[in-house]
């Protein structure tokens, strides 16, 4: 599923600024492209397949996200030495994946029926502060003498690729983000205006 998506969006960019380039006029989506291109039933087809990449990135960033929050939230409630399930209370609650993943979808839903990308700023903010949240609690994870005596892994074992699924799995993730970095960018200023220079700088 990475991968479709992944190949769906740095598909969709490229058709979509080459073709803007060679219209005598402007166009803003790629629905109305379809439409020029190839008529109504195409028009559908492509309709659907923004619908699909939606759902799927969706799909993907709350289960990312969900796994990131509990990561996190564990490392906070859990004392050195203490078993994930001597938790309790409201610290077995918000570490629960499933009211995580309820909370969160309760947050994300709303931002979707926005009329304009600078509403949606809010889902760029909380992506950023996910990101660095779990870079530095990751950090601090790592540093603390427990954590270094029961870790084997070398600098090399880190910087070394590695072939298998995993490599593969990793590459698209890698590829699906680089297409998406709209989503964290400070894209909607450039969009506010749209011309094929600042598409193609949002895209690239």
């Amino acid at each position: 599923m990475i991968a479709i998506l992944s190949c769906n969006q740095y598909l969709s960019f490229c058709m979509y600024l080459r073709v803007q380039a060679l219209l005598p006029y402007t166009t803003f989506s790629l629905p109305e492209i379809a439409y020029i291109l190839f008529g109504r039933t195409a028009y559908f087809v492509t309709i659907t397949m923004c619908l699909s990449l939606t759902m799927g990135c969706l799909i993907l960033y709350m289960i990312l996200s969900n796994e990131t929050a509990s990561y996190i939230l564990k490392n906070l409630c859990l004392q050195p030495g203490q078993d994930e399930s001597s938790l309790s209370g409201w610290a077995a609650l918000i570490t629960n994946k499933h009211f995580l993943l309820i909370s969160y979808t309760l947050f994300l839903a709303p931002q979707l029926f926005k009329r304009h990308l600078q509403q949606m700023k809010v889902i760029s903010y909380a992506v950023t502060i996910t990101a660095a949240a779990t870079i530095l609690s990751m950090l601090l994870d790592f540093a603390t003498d427990e954590q270094t005596e029961k870790n084997e892994t070398t600098f090399d074992d880190l910087v070394s690729s590695k072939g298998g699924f995993n490599f593969l799995t990793g590459l698209f993730l890698i590829t699906l983000c680089y297409s998406g970095q709209y989503a964290i960018l400070p894209a909607y200023r450039e969009l506010e205006r749209p011309s094929y220079a600042r598409i193609r700088r949002v895209s690239q």
